[in-house]
C-alpha cells in the first residue's frame, strides 16, 4: 500500500547540557520521542546525524532571511548518542551574537536544577534553543530529516529547553570518558588486566616514558607493568598516574581552562571522575602547551563569513542599483542616496525609508508647478430638488434616481412642510409670501402629489407581489394615444391554399375578421387635504389615503377582468358573432363556441378541458359553411383560473408529485400542464376557468391612456377657491381603462351546478 509523504518545516526545543570546554556547550539536539505533533524514530534521527554537523545557531528565529549579525555559534562534533537515544553535538560560540550567547548561558547554567519559573525569578527559565529543520512525514510521523537550517536561541522554545548544572553535566561526560580511559589503561599490561577482569587479548607492553616520547594518546598510556603499579600502591588500571605529563595532558584535554594547585592529592582512582576526588587532579599544564584543535575549523568559519559578507554585500549593491532605476528619482536625488548607501550594510526596509524621503520632499518642492483643476462635480441640487428629496422622505418613498445623494434637513410632519412653504400661520388658507421660509418656486400641492404619485406607484408593486395582477398573466396590457373607441380585429388564418391549373384563374382566399369594440371608462375622484388635517400633522393618514387610491385602482382592473368570466351568469359578454363569450353550441353554428361545460374540477375533468381549447378551429370568416373549418388551435391552456376554494384542488393538479385515490397512489403526470391562479373576486367556490398564454393567443385586452395605475393630480393651488371656501387643497385621482374579449378560443368556463 502507498503511502504520501508531505514536507514539513517545523522548530523543535534542544536542551543545552553542559560546557564541553573553555566556552564550549555540549547540546542534546534532538531525541527520539514526540514534539510539536511529530514523532522521531532512533533510525531517523541516527540517519540525520551528518545533517547537524557546521549547522549555525542565530538569535532569534525568522521568518526571511537570516543577518549575519544574528551569527551567535556554530555546532560540530554532531554525532549520535546510543544511550541518550538522540543528536548530540558541541556548540561553539563565534560571531557578532555569541557574547550574548554566553551572557545568557552563565546565568541559565548556574541555576540551580529543578527550580521552577517563580522560584528562579521566571527570566532564565523562559531561555531555550529551538531546531529549525525540515522533513518528510505523514500521520504525525517523520520518515526523513532533509535539513537543518538553524540552532536558535529563543525566548519560550517550544519544548522548554534548558540549561543544566555544569557539575552533573562534567560529570556525565567524565563517566563516559572513565569507561574508555580503563579499557585503554589494561591494554598497557596483561596481568593486570586480566586480575581486573580486563580483556587480555588487548593488552600490550610499553612504558609511561616511551608513551610520553612518542606523543601518544593519555588514555593509552598505562604502567608499564603491574608490579610497579603494585609497587606504588596503586590500582593496575590507574597506574598511569606513574606518568605525571601525561595525566596532566589527559585532564587537560578533558577539562580544559581548569587550574589545579600542585599540592592537591592525587585521587585514588583518577579514572573514576564520577567522585568528588575526581575534580581534584593534580596541577594541568600550561594552556599554551595544549593544540588548539578547533583552530582550523575557526578559520574555515571565518573564510565561510567572508565569503557571505562578500555575497551580502554584492547582493546589496545590486539592490541599490534596481531600486534606484524604478524610483524615478531625478539623478542628483539618485546620486545622493548612492552615496549613502554604497558599500554599506543595509536593510531593504532602510533603503525604500530612504527613497520614500526624497520622493516626498521632490513632491513638495514640485507641487506649486502641478495643475490646479477644481473637483469633479457628480451632481447639483437646487432648492427645489432638495425639498423634494426631504418631502419623499416624508412620505417613506424612494427618491428620484438623481437625488439619491442629496443631503436635506428631516421634515416633521406635513404640517411643517405647510407652514414653510405658504407662510400661512393662522390657517386662513392662502399664500403669504412674507412669511414664506422656503424660497422656492415649488409650492405645496405639488411636493405632496409628487411624493403621492410615488407611494401609489410603491404599493401598486407590493399588492402585485400580494396576488391581486392575476390579471396579468391572462391578459395583454396596451397602450392608446387617445380615448377613440378601441376595435379590436381579430383576422381569420387561411385553411388551406388551393391548388391552381396550368394556365387557370386564381381564386380569391376565404379571408375573414371578427371585430370586437370597446370604450374607455373614467374612474377617480378627489382627495381633500383639509386644514384641519394639517394642523394635526396627520402624516400618516394621508400616506394611508394614497395606499388605498393604489388598492382601489388594482382591484378596478381586477373586477373588470373577473366580470368577463362571471357576468350574465357566467357565460360573460355577448361577441360579434352573436354568441355569448361562454356557450355549449357546436362551433360549426354561427355563434357556436362549444368552450362551456359543467364538470367538476378534477386531475380528469382539466385533461379533458385542456384536450377541447387544444382542438378548437383557428376562424376563416364567420360565413356559412366556413363555421369551425379552420385548423386546430393546437394550444393547451397555461392558467388554471380557480376561486380561493379550489386553490388546493388546482394545486394537487398542477403542482402535486402523486395522485391519491381509494385503494391505489400514482404519479401525476399532469404535474406542470399548468400554473394555478387563484382570482380574489370570484365568490362561486365550484366554477373554475382555463386560459391560454397571452403571448401565443390572446383573448383578454386590457387598454390604458395614461397608465395602468391610477394617477393623482392637484387641483388648484393655494389660491384655488376650495381653499378659501372649504379650507382644503384638493389632490384629484383619475383612471382611464377599457376591457374587452378578442377571441374565445383560448379560453373555456365550467360553471358547475
Amino acid at each position: 500500500m502507498n503511502k504520501t509523504l508531505q514536507l514539513h518545516r517545523g522548530t523543535f526545543s534542544i536542551e543545552v547540557t553542559a560546557p564541553a570546554g573553555a566556552g564550549e556547550y555540549e547540546i542534546v539536539a534532538i531525541t527520539a520521542g514526540t514534539g510539536n505533533g511529530w514523532k522521531f524514530t532512533p533510525a531517523v534521527l541516527q540517519s540525520s546525524a551528518p545533517l547537524w554537523e557546521g549547522v549555525f545557531c542565530f538569535v532569534d528565529h525568522a521568518l526571511g532571511s537570516r543577518s549575519i549579525r544574528d551569527i551567535a555559534g556554530m555546532l560540530q562534533g554532531a554525532r549520535y548518542d546510543e544511550g541518550l537515544k538522540g543528536i548530540r553535538a558541541t556548540l561553539k560560540p563565534f560571531g557578532p551574537a555569541a557574547e550574548m550567547l554566553q551572557t545568557l548561558a552563565e546565568p541559565l547554567i548556574s541555576q540551580p536544577e529543578g527550580k521552577d519559573a517563580a522560584e528562579s525569578g521566571g527570566g532564565a527559565s523562559k531561555i531555550g534553543f529551538s531546531a529549525d529543520l525540515s522533513f518528510m512525514g505523514s500521520n504525525h510521523k517523520v520518515d526523513e530529516i532533509l535539513k537543518v537550517f538553524s540552532v536558535d536561541l529563543v525566548v519560550n522554545p517550544a519544548r522548554g529547553g534548558k540549561f543544566l548544572n555544569p557539575r552533573d553535566a562534567s560529570n556525565i561526560a567524565e563517566k563516559n570518558q572513565s569507561t574508555h580511559l580503563r579499557a585503554a589503561a589494561a591494554s598497557s599490561c596483561p596481568a593486570s588486566a586480566e586480575g581486573k577482569g580486563l580483556r587480555p587479548e588487548a593488552a600490550a607492553s610499553s612504558c609511561p616514558a616511551s608513551a610520553e616520547g612518542k606523543g601518544l594518546r593519555p588514555e593509552a598510556a598505562a604502567s608499564s607493568c603491574p608490579a610497579s603499579a603494585e609497587g606504588k600502591g596503586l590500582r593496575p588500571e590507574a597506574a598511569a598516574s606513574s606518568c605525571p605529563s601525561i595525566i596532566s595532558t589527559f585532564h587537560t584535554q578533558l577539562r580544559k581552562g581548569v587550574k589545579m594547585s600542585e599540592n592537591q592529592p592525587v585521587p585514588s582512582d583518577p579514572f573514576d571522575l564520577s567522585t568528588e576526588e575526581a575534580l581534584q587532579e593534580p596541577s594541568l599544564a600550561p594552556e599554551s602547551e595544549v593544540p588548539k584543535s578547533s583552530d582550523a575549523l575557526t578559520q574555515k568559519l571565518q573564510q565561510q563569513l567572508d565569503q557571505t559578507i562578500e555575497l551580502r554585500r554584492q547582493l546589496s549593491s545590486y539592490t541599490l542599483d534596481q531600486m534606484l532605476a524604478n524610483s524615478h528619482l531625478p539623478k542628483s536625488a539618485s546620486a545622493y542616496l548612492r552615496r549613502q548607501f554604497s558599500g554599506k550594510d543595509f536593510t531593504l526596509q532602510e533603503l525604500q525609508a530612504a527613497i520614500a524621503d526624497q520622493q516626498q520632499a521632490l513632491s513638495e518642492v514640485t507641487a506649486s508647478d502641478s495643475i490646479q483643476t477644481h473637483p469633479r462635480i457628480d451632481a447639483m441640487f437646487n432648492e427645489a430638488d432638495r425639498l423634494q428629496a426631504a418631502v419623499d422622505d416624508l412620505f417613506g418613498v424612494p427618491r428620484a434616481t438623481g437625488l439619491a445623494g442629496a443631503t436635506v434637513p428631516k421634515l416633521s410632519g406635513i404640517r411643517e412642510l405647510y407652514l414653510s412653504l405658504t407662510g400661512d400661520l393662522e390657517l386662513h388658507g392662502g399664500y403669504y409670501a412674507e412669511r414664506v421660509q422656503l424660497a422656492t418656486t415649488a409650492d405645496f400641492t405639488g411636493l405632496v402629489k409628487n411624493a403621492l404619485n410615488k407611494l401609489v406607484a410603491n404599493t401598486w408593486e407590493e399588492l402585485g407581489r400580494a396576488g391581486y395582477d392575476w390579471w396579468k398573466y391572462i391578459s395583454v396590457q396596451e397602450h392608446f394615444s387617445t380615448l377613440h373607441p378601441i376595435t379590436g380585429t381579430l383576422v381569420g388564418t387561411v385553411g388551406a391554399l388551393p391548388a391552381v391549373a396550368e394556365g387557370g384563374t386564381y381564386t380569391e382566399l376565404a379571408v375573414g375578421d371578427s371585430p370586437e369594440t370597446a370604450n374607455f371608462i373614467k374612474y377617480g375622484g378627489y382627495i381633500p387635504l383639509t386644514l384641519e388635517l394639517i394642523d394635526r400633522d396627520e402624516t400618516r393618514k394621508l400616506r394611508a389615503y394614497t395606499r388605498e387610491l393604489a388598492s382601489a385602482g388594482m382591484r378596478n382592473i381586477s373586477s373588470l377582468v373577473s366580470a368577463i368570466f362571471t357576468s350574465n351568469a357566467g357565460i360573460g359578454p355577448t361577441m360579434a358573432d352573436g354568441g355569448a363569450l361562454f356557450n355549449a353550441t357546436a362551433v360549426t353554428t354561427a355563434g357556436g363556441h362549444a368552450n362551456l361545460s359543467t364538470t367538476a374540477l378534477s386531475s380528469t375533468s382539466w385533461d379533458a378541458v385542456s384536450a377541447n381549447v387544444y382542438k378548437q378551429p383557428m376562424l376563416i370568416k364567420n360565413a356559412a359553411g366556413l363555421y369551425g373549418t379552420g385548423p386546430q388551435l393546437a394550444v393547451n391552456p397555461k392558467f388554471l383560473l380557480v376561486p380561493r376554494g379550489l386553490q388546493k384542488t388546482a394545486r394537487e393538479i398542477c403542482e402535486g408529485n402523486f395522485v391519491r385515490e381509494s385503494g391505489y397512489v400514482y404519479d401525476n403526470v399532469l404535474k406542470g400542464s399548468a400554473v394555478p391562479v387563484t382570482v380574489p373576486d370570484w365568490t362561486d367556490t365550484n366554477n373554475w376557468a382555463a386560459a391560454c398564454d397571452p403571448l401565443i393567443a390572446p383573448a383578454v385586452f386590457i387598454g390604458e391612456r395614461f397608465g395602468l395605475m391610477p394617477e393623482i393630480f392637484v387641483a388648484g393651488s393655494e389660491h384655488a377657491p376650495a381653499v378659501f371656501t372649504n379650507d382644503e387643497h384638493r389632490l384629484k385621482v383619475r383612471h382611464f381603462l377599457a376591457v374587452w374579449v378578442n377571441d374565445y378560443r383560448p379560453l373555456y368556463k365550467c360553471n358547475v351546478a
